[in-house]
């Protein structure tokens, strides 16, 4: 379970922060 979660974490952050990019693309 750690180590899922040092692989997942970055993942999230990572598709967050395309999530707001997109937002602001699509705006």
């Amino acid at each position: 379970m750690i180590n899922a979660l040092k692989v997942l974490t970055p993942l999230i952050i990572f598709l967050s922060c395309v999530a707001k990019s997109n937002e602001n693309i699509f705006k």
